[in-house]
C-alpha cells in the first residue's frame, strides 16, 4: 500500500507569512548597523601596531568613537539573531529531526561576539591609558619587533651590551655596560614591550573577553552551518544559498574579518528574500508550508552519450535452451556460415 503523499500546511505557510517580511528588515537593518559599526572603527583610527606596546598607545588613542562603533555592532548582530532564529524554526516545522535545543547556538553566538567586541575594546583602552601612564612618550623603537629593538631608546643607542654615553669634559667617550633599563637580554624584549605584556595579561576583563569571543564564534559558526543545511534539505534554500551559508560558517574562523564579510552579504540576500526582492523568489517550501527536498543532481559520465536511459530488469544470470521434446533431435548446421535468403536453413525440411 502506497504511503500518502503531504497535503501543504496552509496555516505554517500563513503564519510564516505574517513575519517573513519584519524577519526581512532585521536582518537589512543588522548589515546596515554593522556596516556603519565597521566607519566608525576606521574613523576612530587604526590599531596596527606591530608590538603590543604599540598597539597599547594606540587604544589609548582611540577615544569613544570605537567604543560607540563597538555598541552599534553589538546591536547589528543582535538582529541578525531574528532572522536566523526564523529561518530556523521555519526549518524545524518541516523537519521532525531538527534538534530544537539547537536554537541556543543561534542565540549566544552573535550576542557573545557582540558583547566580546565591546568588552575587548573598553578593557584594551584602560590597559593603553595604564601603558601610557607609565611611558607616556613613544618612541621609535617602540613598534618594532623585539630582534630589530635593541633597548629602549632612553638616551643611547644600544649595540652588544654596551651603551655609548656623551662626551666628557675633557672630549673623550665612555662607555659602560646596559642595565635592566635598556634591554631584557634573557627574554629579547624591550622592557617597554614586557610591561605592555604584563598588563594585558593581568587585565582580568582581557581574559574573559577572549573566552567570550573563542565560545561566541564557535557558537555562530555551528548555528550557520546547522541551519543552512536544514534549510536546504527542506528547501527553503536553494541548493547554492544552503551551501554558501555553511561554507561562510566555517570561513568566519579561518578567515576572520573576510569571512564575515562574507556572512553580512548572505545575510542581505536573505532579507531581501524575506522581503520579496529576491531574483527567482522564495522556494515554493515557503508557500506549500511543508518540506519540498531539491532533486538530486543526475550523475555524469553513466554510460556515455546516447545511452538509454530505461532500465533493464532481469536476474543476470545465462539464459539456458529450452528443453526439446523426446524423440526430437536438435538440428545442427553443416558450416558456420548463416543461411543467405531464399535458401532453407539445413536439417530444415522443405
Amino acid at each position: 500500500m502506497e504511503a500518502a503523499a503531504p497535503t501543504p500546511n496552509r496555516h505554517l505557510a500563513e503564519s510564516e507569512a505574517r513575519w517573513m517580511r519584519p524577519a526581512g528588515i532585521f536582518a537589512l537593518a543588522g548589515v546596515l548597523l554593522i556596516v556603519i559599526s565597521t566607519l566608525l572603527r576606521q574613523s576612530a583610527g587604526p590599531v596596527d601596531g606591530v608590538t603590543e606596546a604599540a598597539k597599547l598607545r594606540q587604544y589609548a588613542e582611540l577615544g569613544n568613537g570605537a567604543v560607540i562603533g563597538d555598541a552599534i555592532a553589538l546591536v547589528g548582530l543582535l538582529l541578525l539573531i531574528v532572522p536566523l532564529y526564523f529561518l530556523f524554526q521555519a526549518a524545524a516545522a518541516r523537519a521532525p529531526k531538527v534538534r530544537r535545543g539547537f536554537v541556543v547556538f543561534i542565540v549566544l553566538g552573535p550576542l557573545l561576539l557582540g558583547i566580546q567586541g565591546l568588552v575587548g575594546t573598553i578593557a584594551r583602552e584602560s590597559a593603553g591609558e595604564k601603558y601610557v601612564e607609565e611611558y607616556p612618550t613613544a618612541i621609535a623603537s617602540e613598534n618594532r619587533e623585539p630582534a630589530e629593538s635593541g633597548g629602549d631608546g632612553n638616551g643611547g643607542t644600544t649595540t652588544s651590551g654596551t651603551t655609548t654615553s656623551g662626551t666628557t669634559t675633557s672630549g673623550t667617550t665612555t662607555s659602560g655596560t646596559t642595565t635592566g633599563s635598556d634591554s631584557d637580554s634573557a627574554s629579547g624584549q624591550s622592557p617597554r614591550e614586557k610591561r605592555a605584556n604584563e598588563i594585558i595579561d593581568d587585565s582580568k576583563t582581557l581574559q574573559l573577553a577572549a573566552v567570550m569571543g573563542l565560545v561566541g564564534a564557535l557558537g555562530f559558526v555551528f548555528a550557520m552551518v546547522y541551519t543552512s543545511l536544514w534549510s536546504f534539505r527542506v528547501g527553503l534554500l536553494t541548493r547554492f544559498w544552503g551551501t554558501l551559508g555553511m561554507a561562510l560558517g566555517v570561513a568566519l574562523v579561518f578567515l576572520g574579518s573576510l569571512g564575515f564579510l562574507g556572512l553580512l552579504i548572505w545575510f542581505a540576500a536573505l532579507g531581501m528574500m524575506f522581503i520579496g526582492f529576491f531574483p527567482g523568489g522564495r522556494p515554493p517550501a515557503w508557500a506549500a508550508g511543508m518540506a519540498i527536498p531539491w532533486p538530486k543532481p543526475e550523475p555524469r559520465g553513466g554510460g556515455g552519450r546516447g545511452a538509454s536511459d530505461q532500465t533493464v530488469e532481469g536476474s543476470g544470470r545465462e539464459v539456458e535452451e529450452p528443453a526439446l521434446p523426446e524423440g526430437t533431435e536438435a538440428s545442427t548446421p553443416d558450416s558456420d556460415e548463416p543461411p543467405t535468403p531464399g535458401q532453407d536453413s539445413p536439417g530444415k525440411s522443405s
